[in-house]
């Protein structure tokens, strides 16, 4: 906030003093100026304004990551018994969730696709030239553009059929936006499981986090994944403004009666560039 200097702003000093260059946004392209010869201290492209802030053009535009220069076979991630590697459909993350970082940051905050073009010769290369058959996809959330993400599930499931092959996939969804129409391409596009942030079994801390999707979306999300055979994994966090040993229960409770397959149980833990840090009031 303009002329307030917070928590937020004093941990940002605290970095500042001890590296030579900072990066704000979007580091593609600006790590190459860090790199470079009398940097500055700070290079925003966080600013959408910036020529360094990436477009969806642009992001769709960039070369694959250079998976010869790690060792790759030292990954050991599997789906579905096959080994995987990783891949990003699209950045960002529009939602509100409070106790989520970088939520004022537009690099974060907007959502950019690829292309579906350059998706499919990704995942081909992934398979021509790498041998996987499994691939983990690290968007925040799969499906944030509705209407693309059931184009982009076709067109996946047409490569696979062309190439005479079946992949296994896994990704993060959004629960107040997975449709049973959704669930079932990614089935058919070979995904067998997704991964959701439910965070609470209560609806009063899903109010209390921005979460949006209600107790009601948690559930339909199950019934949908489950009707169209994919496993669900929940991601729920304790520790939350309002947090009591009731509403921990109650999350509990959804757990076991929603069905889930797996899941995980983090406790909040307040850094700097989440709401919770860099918004909190001292207080005796």
């Amino acid at each position: 906030k303009k002329g307030i200097v917070g928590r937020g702003h004093k941990a940002f000093q605290r970095i500042a003093d001890i590296v030579d260059v900072m990066v704000s946004g979007d580091g593609e392209e600006a790590a190459l100026i860090a790199l470079g010869d009398n940097p500055p201290s700070l290079i925003d492209a966080d600013d959408p304004t910036s020529s360094l802030f990436l477009t969806k053009e642009r992001l769709s535009d960039l070369p694959f990551p250079a998976r010869e220069m790690i060792d790759i076979d030292s990954y050991h991630y599997y789906i579905d018994g096959r080994k995987a590697t990783s891949m990003m459909f699209e950045q960002g993350c529009p939602f509100p969730c409070l106790f989520c970082s970088m939520r004022a940051s537009p690099s974060f905050r907007r959502v950019r696709p690829r292309t579906i073009e350059r998706i499919i010769e990704e995942i081909r290369e992934i398979i021509e030239i790498w041998g996987f058959r499994a691939i983990q996809v690290y968007d925040d959330e799969i499906g944030l553009v509705q209407s693309k993400i059931i184009s982009d599930l076709k067109a996946i499931i047409d490569l696979q059929e062309k190439m005479g092959i079946d992949l296994r996939f896994r990704g993060f969804i959004k629960a107040e936006l997975f449709t049973s129409s959704q669930a079932q391409l990614m089935y058919e596009a070979g995904f067998r499981e997704i991964c959701v942030g439910f965070e609470s079994g209560a609806p009063r801390i899903l109010k209390n986090i921005k979460k949006r999707a209600t107790l009601g979306d948690n559930g339909r999300c199950c019934e949908y994944a489950k009707k169209a055979g994919l496993r669900v994994k929940a991601f729920t966090s304790l520790g939350h403004p309002g947090e009591t040993y009731e509403t921990a229960e109650q999350t509990k409770d959804w757990l076991i009666s929603a069905g889930i397959d797996d899941f995980d149980t983090t406790v909040i833990s307040p850094f700097p560039g989440v709401n919770y840090y860099d918004d909190a009031v001292p207080h005796k």
